[in-house]
C-alpha cells in the first residue's frame, strides 16, 4: 500500500452529537455530502474515517433514560448515511474508538 494513495480523516463523536443536539441534523447530512464530493475527485485513494468517541455519536438506540428520541434520530440518520457510504465506495474504512462500548448502539458493531 502506497502512502500517497491513503487519507487519514478524524471525526470526534462528541462535537458531531452538539450538533444533533443544536437541531442541526441537515449539518451532518452535508459533512457526508462533502465526504462523498471528495472521494469523488480521488477515487483511487483509500479513505480511513477514524470516529473518536463513537459513544457520543452512537448511543445506543435501546436506551431507556433521558432524551432517548433524540439519540435514537441522531444514531438512526448517522447510521443511513454510512451504510449507504459504505456500500457505494469499497475504498472507505471507518474506525470506531470508544471507552464505553456496552453504550454504543448494536448496528455499528459490524
Amino acid at each position: 500500500l502506497n502512502a500517497e494513495k491513503l487519507r487519514f480523516f478524524e471525526l470526534h463523536g462528541s462535537k458531531i452529537a452538539s450538533i444533533y443536539r443544536d437541531g442541526q441534523a441537515q449539518l451532518i447530512n452535508q459533512a457526508f455530502q462533502e465526504i462523498i464530493n471528495i472521494i469523488k475527485r480521488n477515487p483511487h485513494k483509500i479513505y480511513v474515517f477514524n470516529l473518536n468517541e463513537v459513544e457520543s455519536m452512537l448511543q445506543s438506540r435501546n436506551k431507556t433514560s433521558g432524551d432517548n428520541s433524540t439519540d435514537a434520530s441522531a444514531t438512526s440518520t448517522f447510521m443511513d448515511n454510512l451504510e449507504k457510504l459504505l456500500a457505494d465506495y469499497a475504498n472507505v474504512i471507518l474506525i470506531g474508538s470508544s471507552n464505553n462500548v456496552s453504550g454504543v448502539d448494536h448496528a455499528i458493531h459490524r
